[in-house]
């Protein structure tokens, strides 16, 4: 009787145990457990993932999921992905979590579109990351299914795709080599509380010896003939306007990167329902600016980062709150994570020491692990009292000026952020430890809401065959 060898290879990975104290009195445990087992089936690896809020009053509320992911290598030309997972809020469930926090990790943001429990007295959903089919031939490449995007150069705070925001379902994804000419253009669905809301979008890209161009049009709409702009070759905006009416929200973006001897620097700027010159009417734009560099200050094996981001109100906003052509899913922006009407100012630097590898007897000969190093990372974010589901005719009586109020405006928010994270790593186990704290005023943008907190995040890395 043959014998059936089977391997596991378990993970604990990071951000996994995180405990925050705030200056008032008030302590809650945020616990994050993710466990992931790679499987002998190719490709295949499963995880399970609970967070939630534990303090005296909510004890037992949170989220819980399991996902399984699995990748298809079906030709060498094509090639699949499929990740679906089963999730239920327990309690209060998300409800713990504030509705307005830009800095929280995105990806632990799960809607559930259930109206009632599904089971028992929890609400229980199925929802797919990932469902992705692929083919690619290097010069050309067109892909369909279920993904996420970040479109433009910026390493957190790119503004029209961050790569943050939830996934799209694409009808089509395509790209197109020649040369230093790359061209990308995408239709897809936006699962949302809005039936049929939909972006579509084209992109052109020049990468000539040490600059890369990039200009990309983009447009929101709702559409009974969803075919409307699935032409990828003429522009949105000549396809609006030879319509009956221009009620889609065009939204353009362009940026140019210059990369030299290990420097790198970036701008992008954005323009949502492009309207320059009608000063009565907001302008409803953006700009981020970064600079990348290795081995600053004379320092080898290390990397400096920082970007700056601006935002006025409005911006991925639509003119009236019925949210069918803002640039959200959800509530939540598929642009810079921050939303509009915000100043976002990140700075990163780091020094590595080491890159060690896992061996393992799965399929694939290793599995690296990550770097050692140490990190500095300073963080200023101000958002001002703007709602991405408030259009600018809905408060023209308050702001009759438009622009004329300051980024931010109204009552802001305004954070301050230190924090201190270091990695050690083995030849099979990994720890980072980080500290930060964090200097809130008018928290939630009420006025004398001031607090201060400090987390202390640690996670484990490390390989049972």
């Amino acid at each position: 009787m043959p014998l059936l060898l089977i391997i596991f290879t378990v993970y604990l990975e990071p951000c996994l145990l995180e405990y925050e104290a705030v200056k008032e009195g008030k302590a809650f445990f945020w616990r994050m457990d993710k466990v992931r087992a790679e499987s002998f089936i190719p490709e295949m690896d499963i995880s399970f993932c609970g967070f939630g809020l534990y303090d005296s009053n909510r004890k037992g509320n949170g989220v819980f999921e399991l996902m399984i992911r699995q990748g298809f290598p079906i030709h060498p030309f094509v090639k699949g992905e499929v990740d679906i997972g089963a999730f239920q809020e327990v309690g209060d469930g998300q409800g713990i979590l504030p509705y307005w926090d830009p800095l929280l990790e995105p990806k632990y943001i799960i809607c559930n579109f259930e109206t009632e429990p599904v089971v028992s007295h929890t609400n229980f959903d199925v929802r797919t990351e990932k469902a992705y089919l692929l083919f690619d031939i290097g010069t050309l490449s067109i892909g369909t299914g279920r993904n996420r995007l970040k479109v433009g150069p910026g390493y957190r705070s790119n503004l029209l795709l961050s790569g943050r925001g939830q996934p799209l379902n694409f009808l089509y994804n395509a790209r197109v080599k020649k040369g230093p000419l790359h061209l990308f253009a995408f239709n897809a669905g936006i699962e949302d509380s809005i039936d049929g809301k939909r972006i579509s979008c084209q992109r052109i890209e020049l990468y000539l010896s040490c600059v890369t161009i990039g200009i990309t049009e983009a447009v929101l709409h709702k559409k009974e003939n969803f075919l409307k702009y699935v032409n990828p070759v003429e522009f949105y905006y000549i396809t609006q306007r030879r319509g009956k009416d221009n009620e889609d929200n065009l939204v353009a973006s362009s940026d140019i990167t210059f990369t030299k001897n290990g420097k790198k620097y970036y701008l992008e700027l954005l323009l949502d329902d492009p309207i320059i010159f009608h000063k009565e009417r907001p302008f409803k734009g953006g700009m981020m600016l970064g600079m990348y560099l290795t081995d600053p200050f004379g320092m080898p094996s290390s990397d400096f980062r920082i970007e700056a981001t601006a935002l006025p109100r409005w911006t991925y906003t639509h003119d009236y709150s019925d949210q069918i052509n803002a640039l959200t899913a959800n509530g939540l922006p598929l642009g810079f994570f921050g939303g509009s009407d915000c100043i976002d100012i990140y700075t990163e630097f780091t020094k590595y020491w080491t890159r060690d590898t896992v061996y393992s007897l799965l399929p694939t000969p290793y599995s690296p692990l990550p770097t050692s190093y140490f990190s500095l990372i300073l963080e200023y974010l101000a958002h001002g009292d703007g709602k991405l589901n408030i259009g600018w005719q809905d408060e023209k009586e308050n702001y009759p000026q438009p622009r004329k109020i300051k980024i931010p405006s109204g009552c802001k928010e305004e954070r301050l952020r230190v924090g201190i994270k270091g990695t050690l790593a083995k030849e099979k186990f990994s720890i980072t430890t980080g500290v930060y704290v964090e200097r809130i005023k008018n928290y939630m943008n009420r006025d004398g809401n001031n607090f201060t907190r400090v987390s202390i995040k640690t996670a484990t890395l490390f390989t049972l065959p």
